[in-house]
C-alpha cells in the first residue's frame, strides 16, 4: 500500500511534469467585457453599464466598444467574445485588429455579428497578431447589446 506522502509527491510530479509541456491553448486568456474601454469617437462613460463581466450599451445609439487582447504571442489564433441582444435592433458585431509594434495596421478581421437574438451567443472571430505587436477586438453594440466575456 502506498503511503499518503507518497501518493502526493506522485501527483504532484505528474502535475509538474504536465504544466512544462502545456500546450499553448492551455495558455489562453480570458477578459470581462466590463474591462474594455470605449474611446471611438470620444469617450462615452455614460453610455456603458457594467454588471458582473457584462457590459450594456445604455445609449440611444450604437457604440463602439475594445477589449485588448492581454499577452498574447506572435501567430494566427482565434478570440471568442459573448455577446447578447434581444432582437437584430440590438445586435452586436465584433472584429479583430493585429498591429506591429511600429503601430501598422498588420491584419484587420472582418465585422462579425449575431446571427440570434435572446440568449448569449459566441462570436468567433479569426485574429492574427504579428511578433512584437499587439491584438484589440472592437465590438460595434447597438442600444441594449450587451458584451459578456471574451477569451482567446
Amino acid at each position: 500500500m502506498i503511503s499518503k506522502l507518497s501518493q502526493a509527491l506522485f501527483m504532484t510530479t505528474i502535475v509538474g511534469l504536465g504544466m512544462l509541456g502545456a500546450s499553448p491553448s492551455a495558455q489562453a486568456g480570458n477578459l470581462a467585457a466590463r474591462f474594455g474601454k470605449s474611446d471611438y469617437p470620444t469617450s462615452e462613460p455614460n453610455c456603458w453599464q457594467p454588471y458582473a463581466a457584462t457590459v450594456t450599451n445604455v445609449c440611444t445609439t450604437a457604440k463602439f466598444w475594445s477589449l485588448p487582447l492581454i499577452s498574447v504571442g506572435a501567430g494566427s489564433f482565434w478570440a471568442t467574445i459573448s455577446a447578447q441582444g434581444a432582437a437584430s435592433s440590438n445586435n452586436v458585431g465584433c472584429r479583430t485588429v493585429g498591429v506591429n509594434s511600429s503601430g501598422t495596421l498588420v491584419h484587420t478581421g472582418g465585422y462579425v455579428y449575431l446571427s440570434q437574438f435572446g440568449a448569449a451567443q459566441n462570436l468567433n472571430l479569426a485574429t492574427y497578431v504579428p511578433a512584437g505587436g499587439a491584438g484589440v477586438v472592437d465590438c460595434w453594440v447597438n442600444p441594449g447589446g450587451k458584451l459578456h466575456v471574451l477569451t482567446w
